[in-house]
């Protein structure tokens, strides 16, 4: 996961500043990422320990949520996409609430009943807009590497999703409560400028749940842009983020555009301790590179300026002379 967001940084890095540079140090670390094993061996054994151990469900706390939904005679199955999973068939055997025809998809499926899918490109087909009743993100909006892509996911699920259907986020609590960047009530306000107001929170020790409820694009709230701002100073915090952006198009028509930062080679201000003192070091040599261009610049102007002083004064001194 932290090489992941490091291969993310490489564009936003003061210390590279060439394309060049940025390319090495892109190979470098997918060459790192390929002796650990890439990911593939990363969810492989994500699926060992989840069968092993049980691990943790989010279905136990979206079923349970979904609880006061429409019973199957009344209706019919509530369709539910669920994003990054593991295993499939959670939503099977749903007790409580309506029957649940479940969705699972994951970048690197490891189970026969999980298609593989990107979900980036997936919820980007048009046949997917409103398609879902139910959409969970369980943990996997904490290891989208960039900012930004997390707000354009957060985006993409209000848009398969129906309005007034649901979306359940799942993140760690440390992203919430332990974050330089982002806090509790900060969420739910980036929750809500894409569309999904949070109608509840669960929360354990170690996770917290958003349930949210998807509005349609014309009662949503004028769009607003979120960008890394500092909130909890402190070394011991994380740096756990979520942005979003809006473009003047974009802002009439109430739509939000999510600016990746992926393979962008623009140049964005430093916020973290590190980039502050990597940018600090590159001005210093920025500065002594033009202070020692600027010397050499004086210096060459004060020789031709002797020069031709040297030849004012010698042939001063030869119409001087008597033949």
């Amino acid at each position: 996961h932290t090489l992941l967001k490091h291969i993310a940084a490489v564009d936003r890095d003061p210390a590279l500043p060439s394309a060049a540079a940025r390319a090495a140090r892109r190979r470098s670390l997918q060459s790192d990422l390929s002796a650990l094993g890439d990911l593939a061996l990363y969810q492989r054994a994500s699926l060992a320990g989840e069968r092993a151990s049980g691990g943790f469900d989010a279905s136990r706390w979206v079923i349970r949520a979904l609880a006061g939904e429409p019973s199957p005679e009344d209706s019919e199955p509530i369709r539910l996409l669920d994003v990054g999973a593991i295993v499939s068939g959670r939503y099977a055997a749903a007790k409580g609430c309506a029957r649940i025809d479940a969705t699972a998809i994951d970048l690197h499926a490891q189970d026969d009943g999980v298609v593989e899918a990107d979900f980036f490109e997936y919820a980007a087909e048009p046949s997917r807009r409103a398609a879902f009743d139910v959409t969970v993100l369980s943990l996997v909006v904490n290891f989208v590497p960039a900012p930004a892509r997390r707000g354009h996911m957060l985006r993409l699920a209000a848009e398969v999703t129906r309005p007034r259907g649901r979306v359940f986020v799942v993140l760690p609590a440390a992203c919430v409560v332990n974050s330089r960047y982002v806090t509790l009530g900060s969420m739910k306000q980036i929750l809500a400028s894409v569309g999904l107001p949070v109608k509840d929170t669960v929360r354990s020790e170690r996770l917290v749940m958003f349930d949210c409820v998807v509005q349609d694009h014309g009662e949503r709230p004028a769009p607003r842009e979120w960008k890394k701002h500092l909130v909890r100073p402190g070394k011991d915090r994380n740096n756990f983020c979520v942005e979003l952006c809006f473009d003047q198009s974009a802002s009439e028509s109430g739509k939000v555009v999510a600016k990746e930062a992926a393979g962008k080679d623009e140049e964005r201000q430093p916020r973290t301790s590190n980039q502050r003192k990597k940018a600090r070091k590159l001005a210093r040599c920025n500065r002594g590179t033009a202070a020692k261009r600027g010397s050499e610049n004086f210096v060459r102007q004060g020789q031709h300026k002797r020069a031709k002083l040297g030849k004012k004064i010698q042939g001063t001194a030869l119409v001087g002379k008597n033949p």
